[in-house]
């Protein structure tokens, strides 16, 4: 658990999204780049998932001699994929003493929609997985419009 106060954001009600990287109580304030209490309340909270295109041994050597990096990777805080660059193998990280392995899944491709309603709507109640939201043609402001 988190002090939400100290630490995050507290609730999302008086929010408004600043940049994209955090968000403000109202139209003033102090940036707030925590995760809000109130989306733990309503949606399934989501751990940073990382990507980097390194050599493999590079990324384990990096993992073995950094403490703060081995707590965020065993307790899920980060999941981290590897990304071979002489390959193009994923190789994933996975705590309890598995640690990295080639990721062996086929890849599906992802669903695409217009806008994230598109997505979500009427599913609010359900765990959804990602998918592709296309780069709007038209300002936000004018969509919609004739």
């Amino acid at each position: 658990t988190v002090d939400h106060k100290g630490y995050g954001c507290d609730t999302k009600v008086p929010h408004n999204v600043t940049g994209m990287i955090g968000v403000m109580n109202g139209a003033h304030g102090d940036l707030q780049s925590g995760l809000p209490r109130q989306v733990t309340y309503i949606h399934e909270p989501m751990r940073l998932q990382l990507f980097v295109e390194v050599n493999p041994g590079i990324a384990v050597e990096i993992y073995k001699r950094q403490p703060a990096i081995q707590q965020l990777l065993n307790k899920e805080w980060v999941l981290l994929t590897v990304i071979d660059p002489d390959t193009g193998d994923f190789i994933q990280f996975f705590p309890n003493g598995v640690g990295f392995a080639k990721w062996e899944k086929p890849f599906t491709p992802l669903p695409v929609v217009n806008e994230s309603f598109e997505w979500y709507k009427g599913k609010y109640q359900k765990y959804l997985p990602p998918c592709f939201i296309k780069e709007p043609t038209a300002r936000w402001d004018q969509r919609g419009r004739a």
